[in-house]
């Protein structure tokens, strides 16, 4: 479907048995934000670092292909993708921002990968 108003999912949080969360799929616009925010605090680092270490890290070679996540300011894809969770405290901000690093990476991957093609098994399987 075009349109991402509304579509959820539930996934149990495999390091947590019990435990799980319920994401919502990011609009385009969300996308780009996610992609702003990370783009604009790599920019300040940058700003920070003298020139001869810029031109130091000129010379390094560049990987080939850059992966979806690191493309994504994790903080906005979390706050926006994550919408209810079995967990006691409310779902805010606060609360997403103060998830330990196993549960907001693996959720961060969660989210993400409703922007990867869907393999033609998966496609067949609904």
């Amino acid at each position: 479907m075009a349109i991402v108003t509304g579509q959820t999912w539930e996934a149990e949080i495999p390091h947590e048995p019990g435990e799980k969360i319920t994401f919502r799929r990011l609009s385009w616009k969300e996308w780009a934000k996610a992609i702003e925010v990370r783009q604009t605090a790599e920019l300040e680092n940058l700003s920070r670092i003298s020139g001869d270490v810029l031109n130091t890290l000129k010379d390094i070679p560049r990987a080939e292909s850059v992966s979806i996540e690191s493309k994504y300011d994790k903080g906005v894809v979390l706050r926006a993708g994550i919408v209810n969770w079995t967990y006691a405290g409310k779902v805010n901000p606060e609360n997403i921002d103060a998830l330990d690093e196993v549960t907001a990476d693996w959720a961060f991957e969660q989210v993400v990968a409703t922007l990867k093609p869907r393999t033609d098994t998966e496609q067949k399987n609904g």
